[in-house]
């Protein structure tokens, strides 16, 4: 079954939470490019293989904008087509550890890393390029992309074939602060 939110959830920093998604779909019932389906603050785990989906919202910010500590377990990420967004974005300050899931985007990047962030797992799509729209295009996984020296990428699967990025455009971009990676396949 699925469940729409009508607005965006904010987890204050006082508070940890699992979300155990139990193979459920949540979806964004909203239309505002200023909200995303999640603003973090707190500890978030995300678990349970459920399905985040955009695929018919109009407008709306991303899925996940982190300022806490955030683990994503598993899952499917999944937006409209040609949708002007970012599943997760880690912003400075926050920690985010991927260890899985699907994220597929043909815009924008699917993961934004500004804070400091881990993958151990994890598929990542994007299909955009420069020449295909040069106004709307992005890398898979994006580190730095404020230009802040803070931005810690790292890479290091938790097994062969754990991590596959995948880019039209390329699969990783470090415009500021330290990337390192540790193993994974990368192709564009």
């Amino acid at each position: 079954s699925s469940i729409a939110l009508s607005d965006q959830v904010t987890i204050d920093s006082g508070k940890t939470i699992i979300l155990d998604m139990n193979g459920e779909t949540l979806s964004i019932g909203f239309s505002d490019s200023s909200k995303n389906l999640i603003v973090n603050n707190g500890p978030l785990t995300i678990t349970g293989d459920g399905s985040f989906d955009a695929t018919e919202a109009t407008s709306y910010k991303g899925f996940i904008n982190n300022y806490g500590t955030l683990t994503v377990e598993n899952g499917t990420f999944q937006i409209a087509d040609k949708a002007m967004t970012v599943h997760l974005r880690n912003q400075d300050g926050g920690k985010a550890v991927i260890n899985g899931g699907t994220f597929s985007n043909s815009v924008y990047p699917a993961v934004d890393v500004n804070g400091e962030t881990l993958i151990t797992g994890g598929i990542f799509t994007n299909t955009s390029c420069s020449r295909c729209d040069s106004q709307n295009w992005g890398y898979t996984v994006r580190s730095g992309v404020d230009n802040d020296p803070d931005a810690k990428l790292t890479i290091t699967p938790s097994s062969e074939g754990s991590v596959v990025v995948t880019g039209t455009q390329g699969a990783l971009s470090a415009t500021a602060g330290t990337m390192e990676v540790n193993g994974g396949s990368y192709k564009t």
